[in-house]
């Protein structure tokens, strides 16, 4: 999924005054969300040592929980992270979050693009997809970059529950909310948030601050309650 990648490109030949930098007006890789079709889909994985999941749709972003557990997938998001630079270089990893029963468990686990991945939706007749979750790496070093406007837009067109991010240690979470609209213009929600992010950026503030900024202000706009958190635990940012 689109992770505004090109504007931490452009940020970074403005810092090192590097010539040919990608401007940060171009457009973000986004994705459709049609099934992967890079050969990396895996079938889905054994529930065994995951928590309960109890994530419920909140009427509005202020009565969404302020705390939410998936530890039990932890140790599967850090592998992921932990993959996310093979040979070296960036490449995006994530996996679909479905409900087996009450157990939350990571199915489809695959790669993208170093800017860019595809959740495989596909799950098996006893699974129910809620969610998705994919890798934020940067070749640049950037850690704790947020989710995206395209992550956002994915979400809410897709009807699921929630979408998570993963950059470095730092994870991130939209969760959808009885508010939140069912459809939105996919390339609008992404532009104004990259728009943001450059301005930020601009302004002075880092890469990753900018990224965080600009997905509570698109969390606010759709009425989406957003979480950062570390090792599967998502505090909600008031």
């Amino acid at each position: 999924m689109g992770n505004a990648r090109e504007l931490g490109e452009a940020h970074a030949a403005e810092r090192s005054g590097a010539a040919g930098g990608k401007s940060a007006t171009k457009p973000v890789n986004n994705k459709s969300g049609t099934a992967s079709t890079d050969g990396h889909a895996q079938k889905p994985q054994p529930e065994s040592g995951n928590r309960r999941y109890t994530v419920s749709t909140p009427a509005k972003a202020l009565t969404a929980p302020d705390e939410i557990d998936l530890s039990g997938l932890n140790g599967e998001f850090d592998a992921l992270w932990g993959g996310s630079f093979p040979g070296g270089s960036a490449q995006e990893q994530g996996g679909t979050v479905a409900l087996a029963g009450q157990q939350a468990i990571l199915v489809n686990k695959g790669s993208g693009t170093a800017g860019s991945f595809t959740p495989n939706l596909a799950v098996t007749s006893r699974l129910s997809v809620v969610g998705t979750f994919h890798t934020h790496p940067y070749d640049e070093g950037y850690v704790d970059v947020s989710l995206s406007g395209a992550d956002a837009a994915y979400m809410i067109n897709k009807g699921h529950k929630f979408i998570i991010s993963q950059s470095g240690g730092g994870q991130f979470m939209y969760l959808r909310t009885s508010l939140t609209p069912r459809n939105v213009d996919y390339n609008a929600v992404n532009a104004s948030h990259n728009i943001r992010i450059g301005k930020a950026i601009m302004g002075g503030k880092s890469f990753s601050i900018a990224s965080q900024m600009s997905a509570v202000e698109t969390a606010r706009q759709y009425n989406l309650a957003y979480y950062e958190g570390k090792n599967g635990l998502f505090k909600k940012v008031k």
